[in-house]
């Protein structure tokens, strides 16, 4: 039980409020009309997270209460809470056992009892029967884990990053478990992987970010739906891409919303780089709007130069040339030669009268 909040005191706010925590703890609701309400409570309070609380987080550039928002966003879609161990996200592991299968077991996520044998499997959850450890299998398949497949930063077209600079980022991830490996590929553009492209090779990532929009109108797919049977309605999965200041725990562009992630997507941002010379050091984190458990962090550094590092810009020789005497370009500037001269006459003419 929780007391009833002070500064919010209305019988709507705390209905919700009892409704929410009901769906958290997952607590059977008898009443039919009680229990859509609750659905209703909880589709508009994603709603709010992901269309009004998370938009006025990022306008602020606050990482940590954009990330908490996602993680309320994980609550809402699984009926958990975001502490709570990725395992009960599986159908028959309930509050009763988990705590007895961890206990016993060492058992505390998904990915780690996907990295199980099937025989380690089936003594691990040996409190579930024969069905409840099929369905409990299958699901587990099928949710995503995320990889960080490359991450770059880069100038375009130059070697270093300097002071101000346009600065790209570039971060491929991949679903590692995903049933089939669809390539996305442009219709008629040289698709060239990321992966394979060398941090010295400008004249190739130059290519690579140049030719990404054409590809990217060209390769959105339809994401999987996310099992979570405590939501009602279908819910696709999708994912945040956020990149935040280490130092000032602030975002450096607003999170990224990976909405067609089936196999592997590239995300291509830029951002201002800081006036300063110096390394600096960033989060990139990756986090799930369904699933708990499933994020992934990586940190980036960056290495600011001064510009005297690049190479001196090739002199421009303004040399305009005469063009020859029986080309085109000449005679049109006759041409014009001869119609300014008319003109000036018929002025002076003017003039003189």
């Amino acid at each position: 039980m929780f007391s009833a909040p002070k500064k919010f005191t209305g019988k709507d706010v705390w209905k919700a409020n009892i409704l929410l925590h009901a769906h958290f703890f997952r607590v059977k609701i008898d009443d039919g009309e009680l229990a859509d309400q609750q659905q209703q409570v909880v589709m508009t309070a994603l709603t709010l997270v992901h269309r009004g609380l998370l938009q006025i987080s990022t306008t602020h550039n606050w990482y940590t209460c954009s990330t908490l928002l996602m993680n309320i966003s994980q609550m809402l879609v699984q009926g958990v809470y975001c502490y709570d161990a990725p395992l009960i996200q599986l159908p028959g592991i309930t509050w009763e056992n988990q705590p007895k299968i961890f206990k016993e077991k060492n058992l505390y996520s998904n990915h780690q009892l996907m990295r199980m044998t099937g025989g380690e499997q089936r003594k691990a959850l040996s409190l579930l029967n024969d069905k409840q450890f099929d369905e409990a299998i299958q699901v587990a398949k099928t949710i995503p884990r995320l990889e960080i497949a490359r991450v770059l930063l880069t100038v375009v077209g130059d070697k270093a990053i300097t002071p101000a600079s346009i600065v790209t980022l570039i971060v491929k991830v991949r679903i590692a478990n995903a049933p089939n490996k669809i390539v996305p590929r442009g219709k008629g553009v040289a698709v060239a992987d990321i992966e394979d492209i060398s941090d010295e090779d400008t004249a190739a990532i130059e290519n690579f970010v140049a030719d990404f929009g054409k590809r990217e109108k060209e390769t959105k797919q339809t994401p999987p739906e996310a099992y979570c049977p405590y939501f009602a309605g279908r819910k696709d999965s999708q994912w945040w891409l956020s990149f935040a200041n280490y130092q000032s725990g602030k975002l450096v562009v607003p999170p990224v919303r990976i909405s067609d992630l089936v196999s592997e997507r590239v995300v291509v941002l830029q951002f201002q780089a800081p006036p300063q010379k110096e390394t600096y050091r960033f989060h990139l984190s990756i986090k799930s709007d369904s699933y708990i458990g499933n994020d992934v962090m990586q940190e980036v550094q960056m290495t600011v130069v001064d510009r005297s590092t690049l190479p001196s810009e090739p002199a421009i020789v303004d040399d305009i040339s005469e063009p020859e005497e029986d080309s085109i370009a000449a005679q049109m500037a006759q041409l014009r030669g001869q119609q300014a001269g008319a003109r000036r006459g018929d002025d002076e003419s003017s003039d003189e009268d």
